[in-house]
């Protein structure tokens, strides 16, 4: 599958295209698929003032996740920051991770295993390579 902005009503949308069925992992179309209502939020959703989620932060977001991802990692939990981004969140297996897009290139990662104490943060896309490290061990 791939993401794609789709342009209708004159507004714009994240739509997932999917060529099988059985090239799409687990997570993909839930995750798609809350990342598309997220872009529907009116400004001040809110009211306290924030932005409308920025197409780019969900467009960037799904990117991500496709490079950390693997097919048996759960979804994560997709919510919307009063900043016009996205943050990405996992509660599993006695860890706690987030990833929030505050820009269309740019993503900050909290890490912590509440069983070992380990904590990291790390700036995308700098670090991938160890938050796939992370998804791993979310994985089942």
């Amino acid at each position: 599958g791939r993401a794609s902005l789709v342009q209708a009503m004159g507004k714009l949308h994240l739509r997932m295209e999917f060529r099988k069925a059985e090239d799409t992992a687990p997570w993909e179309n839930p995750t798609a698929e809350a990342l598309d209502s997220l872009l529907t939020l009116p400004p001040n959703w809110d009211s306290y003032g924030a932005r409308p989620v920025d197409h780019g932060c969900a467009a960037y977001a799904l990117e991500v996740l496709r490079s950390i991802m693997g097919d048996n990692t759960p979804p994560p939990q997709v919510v919307p920051t009063s900043v016009g981004g996205v943050q990405l969140e996992w509660h599993e297996r006695g860890i706690d991770l987030e990833i929030e897009v505050r820009k269309p290139d740019c993503g900050h990662v909290l890490y912590e295993n509440l069983k070992t104490g380990a904590e990291w943060e790390g700036e995308i896309p700098a670090d991938l390579t160890q938050v796939t490290g992370f998804m791993a061990e979310l994985s089942r």
